[in-house]
Parts: structure tokens; sequence; C-alpha cells
């Protein structure tokens, strides 16, 4: 399908290190694949993306885990979390994500890229009517990425 107007510099716009999607969805889990050489070497790199889950309890909470992907190695990430609509603040929290390391053993020799991590937010407070906001801020380079969420209750059953 053609669309005039439409190319992949429209689908992408710049941050202060590299380009990052905008708003799609696709089958390769909300990453987009730039190939480039680094040292003679083809490398593939894989933009950062989050995938944030709920899990209720009975007590009217529960909690929300935040987890990150092809972040900056070794960098200081805050995550805030904001009630919708209004946009209130409700949480914040801050972490690390893992570092670049690599090595060898007598059976085989591994590179972890580093640049993940999880965070979870225990006590979360549950809401039935509305959604709550999730940003997630590479405090290194400045690069943000926003999700929402549902936190629904979890509804007693009579036995």
């Amino acid at each position: 399908m053609r669309m005039p107007g439409f190319n992949a510099e429209a689908a992408l716009y710049h941050t202060r290190r590299q380009y990052r999607r905008v708003g799609t969805l696709d089958q390769t889990n909300n990453a987009l694949r730039l190939a480039f050489t680094w040292g003679g070497q083809f490398a593939i790199s894989v933009l950062p993306y989050i995938t944030i889950s709920w899990e209720p309890d009975l007590t009217g909470h529960g909690t929300l885990t935040v987890e990150g992907h092809n972040f900056t190695p070794a960098s200081q990430i805050r995550i805030r979390t904001f009630d919708l609509p209004g946009h209130l603040p409700r949480n914040q929290t801050d972490t690390t994500t893992t570092d670049f390391a690599s090595g060898c053993n007598g059976y085989m020799c591994y590179i972890n890229y580093g640049g993940d991590f999880k965070a979870q937010l225990h006590g979360y407070p549950c809401d039935n009517n509305y959604s709550t906001a999730v940003e997630v801020l590479n405090m290194q380079t400045g690069d943000k990425l926003d999700e929402t969420i549902t936190t629904p209750c979890q509804s007693r059953s009579r036995s």
C-alpha cells in the first residue's frame, strides 16, 4: 500500500542519540531494528521498549511490574506513575539498568549488552474506573517512553 507523503523518515522522530518509533505496534514486540557496523563487525541495534503488567491482590492493591529492554547500559532510570484522567502523580521510583558484560569459560563465550531493568511497585492501589499512565525516563540520555495500563481490582468470590 502506498500513502502519499509518508516515508520511513515520517514514521520516526529524532531524539538526542537515535531515532525512535512513534506510536505504532508491530509483530516485532514494539521494536525497530537498525543495522550498523561497529569496529568492522555487523551488529543489530534495537531501540528501547517497556512492558507493563498488573497482578491484583485481595486487599484493593496489587503489584505493578515495569520491565525495560535495550536502554543505555548502566544508566539511571526514573519510573513515574500517574492517575488518569488528570495525570495526577501517584508514585516515583528510580532503578539502574544492567551493565555490559562479556566473558568466556571452557565451553562458550557470551556477551550481555545490558540496558535491561525490572521494577515492581508492591501495594499499588487498584482502580476499576480509570487507567494508570507509566512514564520511564532514561536520566542519562533524556529519552522517555510512556504507556498506559488498567489496574482493576480483584473481585472477591464467596465460597
